[in-house]
């Protein structure tokens, strides 16, 4: 039983031992994670004003929000979305 429970004790503490290292690649790729999403929010914010630009800006959109959002989809299928694909037989 003690032989047992010093192997337990032992086991834990190599474990526990390997946390600290454990925690920093975390915290770390947490970081990096952080810092790609910011960058692809950076990106989305600048193709979206790309696109109310090329729609002719916000009053060339509509009257109203829900105009000038369906605008906006409008000319962002027309100007992002990839071709429509097709089946080969």
């Amino acid at each position: 039983m003690l032989n047992q429970l010093i192997a337990t004790y032992t086991e834990l503490m190599t474990s526990l031992a390997t946390l600290p290292d454990e925690i920093a690649l975390a915290q770390n790729d947490l970081t990096n994670a952080k810092a790609h999403k910011q960058d692809a929010e950076r990106v989305l914010r600048n193709m979206d004003d790309d696109l109310i630009i090329a729609a002719g800006g916000w009053k060339a959109m509509g009257a109203n929000d829900d105009e000038r959002e369906s605008c906006r989809m409008a000319t962002f299928n027309v100007h992002v979305s990839p071709p429509p694909l097709t089946w080969k037989s």
